[in-house]
């Protein structure tokens, strides 16, 4: 009922909004893919402090990464990024 005007429709459809930007959360459920991938292996039944800890190195390295990446950025491996 509510949306069966296309006045209304206009109103609340994200496309029809004027200067919004995008609104996706890609990146964050890209690193929350990678986050249960890479670190968790998969498994469900984890504890939260574990949880909190694999998400601090996830973290940690990701930051690293920008850092040399920045620091050196035509270097392509991680040998070279640090000597």
């Amino acid at each position: 009922y509510y949306y069966q005007s296309e006045e209304r429709i206009a109103m609340w459809a994200h496309c029809y909004r004027i200067n919004a930007g995008i609104n996706t959360n890609m990146a964050l459920e890209s690193l929350n893919n990678l986050l249960k991938t890479n670190q968790l292996k998969r498994k469900s039944n984890i504890t939260i402090d574990r949880l909190l800890e694999e998400i601090e190195n996830l973290v940690d390295g990701k930051m690293w990464q920008r850092v040399l990446q920045r620091e050196r950025p035509h270097s392509n491996t991680y040998q070279d990024k640090s000597t």
